[in-house]
């Protein structure tokens, strides 16, 4: 199997895979996970995104991880109509 092969399977899988799991993301996210965060000690977050995301309502932060998602799950779709064959 070629590396061009392998990419052509395995690509869309991996973006399938993160896509879903961004939509479950979304749709577990609510007021209360939002409330949990604890803001202020989030070592992975940039200066910028400290002060952005306490700010932000939580609805904000679903609606950001649903466009994510929907946008993984759709990149991989294209990718495999792109690479069927036609005929």
């Amino acid at each position: 199997m070629t590396q061009e092969k392998f990419w052509n399977i395995a690509g869309p899988i991996i973006l399938m895979v993160s896509g879903w799991f961004m939509l479950y993301a979304a749709y577990k996210y609510d007021e209360e996970q939002h409330e949990k965060m604890d803001w202020e000690n989030q070592e992975w977050a940039g200066v910028l995104s400290q002060w952005i995301l306490p700010a932000a309502p939580w609805w904000v932060l679903r609606v950001v991880f649903t466009a994510i998602g929907v946008a993984l799950v759709s990149i991989a779709i294209y990718h495999w109509m792109s690479i069927l064959p036609e005929g």
